[in-house]
């Protein structure tokens, strides 16, 4: 399996926007784990969200002493510690006009307060006037265009997440488009490095990590062999 720290650790079969990323069934968390991943990666949170995370966290090990077990049980990398970086360099929004032969409309993004740090959404024409709206987290909202003066109404993503405007032509039935969103500056380690001073993740640690986890020097150096130790969880 290509990426399967970095797959192990993300545990999602989504493949997150513009990735690559294998095809595999996700495991089944045990509770042990599942207490350690709510600390380290958080939870209820959106697939952008989730594979960003893991990824700065995957750059993290790959920075450590532990950086050998990113490919411990498999040599077959499909990023690299630039492919993380370049990553995080690309914040703010991509739009992509997914519509077979182009839509006449051109869709741009107007980023309020409330975006969170990373999402993405679908956006479909399901008739000339409606246009449904659907998350990464599956929330979705049905709203209405009106296309005027070269510019359409703004209209709402789920939770005020983002907003959305059509200019040059009115988008029409069958029009669809993915937009993918990162907040510059985005680091989940600065939140994550508290909170991993928090738990007690033994419990889902092998004695070799364990043993790495208890000779640490750094808190950083803890965090470091506790996402290994998720990351490293064996398959179903």
């Amino acid at each position: 399996m290509f990426n399967q720290f970095l797959a192990t650790l993300d545990n999602n079969p989504t493949a997150p926007a513009q990735f690559c990323w294998p095809t595999f069934t996700p495991r089944v968390i045990s509770p042990a784990e599942l207490y350690v991943r709510d600390a380290i990666i958080g939870s209820a949170i959106s697939r952008e969200t989730l594979f960003l995370r893991c990824l700065l966290l995957t750059d993290l090990v790959a920075e450590s002493p532990l950086i050998d077990y990113i490919t411990a049980t498999d040599t077959r990398l499909t990023y690299t510690k630039q492919t993380i970086r370049n990553r995080f360099k690309n914040s703010g929004v991509v739009v992509q006009d997914t519509t077979v032969g182009g839509s006449p409309a051109t869709l741009s993004c107007i980023i309020p307060p409330t975006a969170p740090e990373s999402a993405s959404w679908t956006l479909t024409m399901v008739d000339s006037t409606h246009l449904t709206i659907v998350d990464d987290l599956g929330n979705s909202v049905e709203v209405t265009i009106s296309f005027s003066g070269g510019i359409s109404n703004t209209v709402t993503a789920p939770g005020g997440t983002m907003n959305f405007v059509f200019t040059v032509a009115a988008p029409v039935s069958g029009n669809s488009w993915e937009v993918s969103y990162q907040r510059a500056g985005f680091s989940w380690i600065e939140q994550a490095l508290p909170r991993s001073q928090t738990i007690n993740p033994a419990g889902i640690m092998t004695p070799d990590i364990l043993a790495w986890y208890q000779g640490a020097p750094t808190a950083l150096d803890k965090l470091a062999a506790i996402v290994t130790a998720i990351g490293s969880q064996p398959s179903p």
